[in-house]
């Protein structure tokens, strides 16, 4: 069971939709500012606009909410390819080069988070990345 690419494939479908729900809750849940200082924060970030130019006028918060749902639909797009990777009609050829497009990009996802965000997204993050590894490179065995 371990030792096929499709077990690790769709276990990357699990933790790519689980990681979407978590961060689509995460999305709507708000944040309740702890401090006076978060409280400024939360304040400019959801009223003070910026001019972006071509008449686009933004909040940070505005561009911060795009981000999130971007990230969110990334993990709903990747579960759809993987999905793609375990169907009976696709050939491993094709669903070799489904996973190793996404090694590649959720390895990029995977430094940036670990740069730049803390630990409960790196770990989804990651968790993903790992197993699209392991099924990537179970899927360049030959067929027993």
């Amino acid at each position: 069971m371990f030792k096929k690419y499709k077990f690790w494939t769709r276990l990357s479908i699990f933790f790519s939709l689980a990681t979407a729900c978590l961060h689509t809750i995460g999305l709507v849940s708000g944040f309740k500012p702890q401090n006076p200082g978060e409280k400024t924060l939360i304040d400019l970030m959801n009223n003070y606009k910026l001019d972006l130019g071509l008449g686009f006028v933004r909040t940070m918060n505005n561009l911060m909410t795009s981000f999130s749902i971007s990230f969110t639909l990334l993990f709903v797009f990747v579960a759809m390819i993987s999905g793609v990777a375990v169907q009976k009609y696709t050939t491993i050829v094709v669903a070799r080069s489904l996973l190793g497009y996404s090694v590649v990009i959720f390895a990029a996802c995977f430094v940036t988070m670990c740069v730049l965000t803390f630990i409960i997204p790196i770990v989804c993050v990651g968790l993903v990345f790992v197993s699209l590894l392991f099924a990537w490179v179970l899927s360049m065995r030959p067929a027993e």
